[in-house]
C-alpha cells in the first residue's frame, strides 16, 4: 500500500513537472528543462518489467511522451549537433513514440492478451518459415518482452544524454539581451513584420535549383519561424540565427550573386528590422514622431482702432 501510494505521488509530481515545461507563462532555464524531462523519461524506464511485459505507468503519462520528444529536440537546436543527432537516432531506431502510444491506449487485460502469443503463432513459428510467412505469423507479438527490452535500454540512454547535455555551457543570448534592455528590448520588435518577411525569403528559397541548400535555407527558417511564432520567444536565439543565416547567404552569393541576391536583400531587411524595431530609442522617436501637434490657430491682424462715438459724431 505504501509504494502504491509513493508511485501515485511520484507519477503526480512528474505530470507537475510537465505541466510547468508547456507552460507559456514562465521562461525557464534549459538546463533544469532537461533534467525534469530526464527524470520523466527515466521514471518511464523504471515501470517498464520486460521480463513479465509490464508497463506499470498511468496513460496520461505516457500520452505526452510524444510531445515531450518534440520540445527535447527543440531544446537541444543550441546544444552540439552530436547531442542531438544521437536522440533523434535513439528515439528512431527504437520507435519509443510509437511503442509508448500504443502501450497508453491498451487497458491492463489487453496489454496481457497482445503480450501472449497465441498456441497457433508458436506451433506455425515452430514448423517452419514458410508457414509462418503463409499465416503472417513470423512476427513477435506486438508486446513481446525483447520489445519492451529494446525500449527500456532506448529510454535509459535518452535519459542519461539528457544529463549530460545540462551540463554543457551554452551562450545565453537572451539573458545578454535583458542586461541591455534599457536600449536595446526586443519585445518592441513586430513579430507580424518579421513573419512577412520570412515568408518572402521562403518564397525565394523555393526556386533555389541546388537541393541540399535549399534544404539547409528551409529548414533553418522553418526553426526560426517557430521561435517567432511562440508566446515568448527567445530573442536573443533569433537574432543570432539570422546573422547566421545571413552570412551563409552571403557566401553563397559572392559565388553566384543572381541566384541568391533577392534572398540575401531580404535576410539583410530582417535583420535591419530587429535592429531598428528593438532599439528603444528608435521607438521613443517614432512615438514622438506619431503624436500630433496642437492645431495652429489662425488670428487676424489688429484692425484700425475703432473710433469713439464723440469722435464718429463730430461737433456740431
Amino acid at each position: 500500500m505504501r509504494s502504491e501510494e509513493t508511485r501515485e505521488s511520484e507519477e503526480e509530481r512528474l505530470g507537475r513537472q510537465l505541466d510547468w515545461l508547456f507552460s507559456g507563462y514562465s521562461e525557464n532555464d534549459p538546463a533544469d528543462e532537461l533534467r525534469a524531462i530526464g527524470r520523466y523519461i527515466e521514471y518511464l524506464a523504471q515501470r517498464i518489467d520486460h521480463e513479465k511485459v509490464i508497463v506499470d505507468v498511468q496513460p496520461q503519462l505516457l500520452n505526452q511522451f510524444e510531445s515531450v520528444c518534440l520540445l527535447v529536440l527543440d531544446r537541444l537546436q543550441v546544444h552540439p549537433e552530436t547531442v542531438r543527432r544521437q536522440v533523434e537516432e535513439i528515439l528512431q531506431d527504437n520507435r519509443l513514440g510509437r511503442t509508448l502510444a500504443l502501450i497508453a491506449m491498451l487497458t491492463p487485460e489487453q496489454r496481457r492478451r497482445l503480450a501472449q502469443p497465441t498456441m497457433l503463432h508458436s506451433l506455425v513459428t515452430r514448423f517452419g518459415g514458410y508457414w509462418a510467412r503463409r499465416f503472417g505469423l513470423e512476427d513477435e507479438p506486438l508486446l513481446h518482452h525483447s520489445n519492451l527490452l529494446e525500449t527500456k535500454i532506448g529510454l535509459n540512454r535518452v535519459a542519461q544524454i539528457l544529463k549530460y547535455a545540462a551540463t554543457v555551457p551554452l551562450l545565453d543570448y537572451d539573458g545578454e539581451a535583458r542586461d541591455l534592455r534599457d536600449h536595446y528590448d526586443p519585445s518592441l520588435i513586430g513579430k507580424a513584420k518579421v513573419l512577412a518577411l520570412i515568408n518572402v525569403v521562403q518564397t525565394q528559397a523555393a526556386d533555389i535549383e541546388d537541393d541540399a541548400i535549399r534544404l539547409r535555407i528551409e529548414t533553418r527558417l522553418s526553426e526560426l519561424e517557430r521561435e517567432v511564432r511562440k508566446p515568448r520567444p527567445r530573442w536573443g536565439r533569433i537574432i543570432a540565427g539570422f546573422f547566421v543565416l545571413f552570412s551563409f547567404v552571403a557566401d553563397l552569393k559572392s559565388v553566384t550573386p543572381k541566384v541568391y541576391d533577392q534572398i540575401y536583400t531580404t535576410i539583410q531587411a530582417i535583420i535591419s528590422t530587429l535592429h531598428e524595431e528593438g532599439s528603444v530609442a528608435y521607438q521613443q522617436h517614432r512615438t514622438r514622431r506619431a503624436i500630433p501637434e496642437e492645431p495652429h490657430v489662425a488670428t487676424l491682424p489688429p484692425g484700425p482702432r475703432a473710433r469713439d462715438s464723440d469722435e464718429d459724431g463730430g461737433e456740431a
